[in-house]
């Protein structure tokens, strides 16, 4: 079972996808039938992957072991950072297409966190988060036209739009 497909950002013919057996491949559709590279490393199912704007190798996973995992493709042998806080699976990880090491998550125990995926000794640092759904959050994306602004949905059918303040104080 795949839960999630994204396309590189940097590379026209590369995909990546999100698996139920907890790997991440990575595609290229010039080389049909096999996936170009794996991605091993989490001990839950993969729900979601999303690609760095700004590092062309760079892909992050949310999984339900609940923690968001960075790699380099290149070298899927092991993580670059690691992000451990939510209670519950991780349903969604979105790369802010303005600052490079910014990344938002949204989980199964209803918040959605704010990640500095570049803190030091591989441990990335939380530097935000909300609380606002009564249910299972399902999705968030950045608004790519105002910097540092989310849009979060959640099985509780209300959406959300925040700012928060720690990622609008960083420059663009």
């Amino acid at each position: 079972r795949s839960y999630e497909a994204s396309w590189s950002p940097h590379e026209a013919d590369v995909f990546a996808s999100a698996s139920g057996d907890r790997v991440a491949r990575v595609w290229d559709v010039r080389r049909p039938g096999q996936p170009a590279m794996t991605v091993h490393g989490h001990q839950g199912e993969l729900l979601s992957l999303d690609w760095n704007k700004y590092q062309p190798h760079t892909l992050a996973t949310g999984s339900v072991d609940k923690t968001i995992r960075v790699w380099d493709v290149r070298r899927p042998d092991r993580e670059l950072s690691c992000a451990v806080g939510h209670e519950y699976a991780v349903r969604r990880v979105r790369y802010s297409p303005h600052h490079a090491h910014i990344l938002a998550s949204a989980s199964y125990d209803m918040t959605i966190r704010i990640w500095d995926m570049a803190a030091t000794g591989g441990a990335a640092q939380q530097i935000d988060s909300y609380n606002a759904h009564t249910e299972f959050v399902l999705g968030i994306d950045w608004n790519l036209y105002r910097p540092g602004e989310l849009a979060t949905c959640a099985w509780d059918e209300q959406i959300y739009i925040i700012r928060p303040p720690a990622v609008a104080q960083l420059p663009v």
